[in-house]
């Protein structure tokens, strides 16, 4: 009788340390992806920007060459006015939503941005999605939806209306 009693908290021990594994291990790298848009923003390298970004936004931008194309100028022109990154940090991932044939997570990120002699404080958050069950991670800027918190839907309808992205704000520093 001991030794069933030993083999079951046996077991139990060794199911508890393989699902806490599992629950804990990562499941994409986000912050690498998003340092590495983020650098090439502030470096002008519109071409990996836009390698990385979601096709959702295609519905709203003026379709894939009209995306291309107001992000080459936007991307130019920051780069014009000096912009800068000067401190970037993410948070961690929220837990990954079904979006019908998507699924998404929000990541978090508080920055601090200059633009020539104006400095701004923003914490905003990076959707990620992919196609299921194994597409590669893509991004949107969730900045983008500040103005319009809703229109989060009409890039991923079939995301449930009780998903709350993270808080966003922004405020000029000197």
């Amino acid at each position: 009788m001991r030794n069933i009693l030993l083999t079951v908290i046996a077991q139990s021990l060794l199911f508890l340390s393989i699902t806490t594994a599992q629950e804990t291990k990562p499941v994409h790298d986000f912050e690498a992806d998003i340092k590495k848009i983020v650098k090439s923003t502030t470096t002008g390298d519109a071409d990996f920007v836009i390698s990385m970004t979601h096709p959702a936004i295609f519905k709203v931008a003026g379709g894939k060459e009209g995306f291309e194309a107001t992000t080459k100028q936007v991307i130019a022109m920051l780069q014009e006015q000096g912009f800068q990154i000067e401190s970037h940090e993410c948070g961690k991932p929220t837990e990954i939503h079904d979006a019908g044939d998507q699924e998404i997570c929000f990541i978090p990120q508080k920055s601090v941005m200059s633009f020539g002699d104006k400095k701004v404080k923003s914490e905003n958050y990076m959707i990620a999605a992919r196609k299921k069950p194994d597409g590669k991670w893509l991004y949107l800027d969730g900045s983008g939806l500040r103005q319009n918190p809703d229109a989060l839907w009409m890039l991923f309808p079939d995301l449930p209306k009780s998903v709350k992205p993270p808080k966003q704000t922004m405020e000029v520093v000197e």
